[in-house]
């Protein structure tokens, strides 16, 4: 894929990137993980294969406890809730992903909003964050 705007920001703007293929290096430390796994969808079986995203989650945890894990990949319904259930943990947002091909800086909105409708407690709550400028 190529995406015009964000060649044209990392050729011109300062980044402060780190490339690692350590997890420990990645997860230790940090107080926000993004997870993009790819989800693949049978519609044969009316299944979401998550175990890519289970198991970031997973090692995440094991590494760093208390970083709030957030989830970018489409994820079914109520999946979210079962994950915090599952590992124990409130750390863990959803995030969709609302990107057209080429145009992603302009559908990253600024603040970052995360929306988690918790099914299993009637709860809804809307969590901001924001980058820095």
């Amino acid at each position: 894929m190529e995406d015009a705007d964000i060649e044209h920001f990392l050729s011109h703007k300062q980044v402060n990137f780190k490339a690692t293929a350590s997890k420990e290096d990645a997860y230790k430390g940090m107080e926000f993980v993004i997870i993009a796994t790819p989800i693949d969808y049978d519609p044969q079986t009316n299944y979401f294969n998550t175990t890519s995203t289970e198991g970031v989650i997973t090692d995440v945890l094991a590494i760093n406890p208390n970083a709030t894990l957030v989830i970018k990949p489409t994820l079914p319904v109520g999946y979210t809730p079962s994950l915090r259930q599952r590992f124990n943990t409130e750390n863990i947002v959803f995030s969709p992903e609302f990107l057209r091909e080429g145009k992603t800086l302009h559908d990253n909105p600024y603040p970052i909003l995360l929306w988690e409708h918790a099914i299993l407690k009637q709860n809804s709550s809307l969590h901001c964050f924001s980058k820095g400028r």
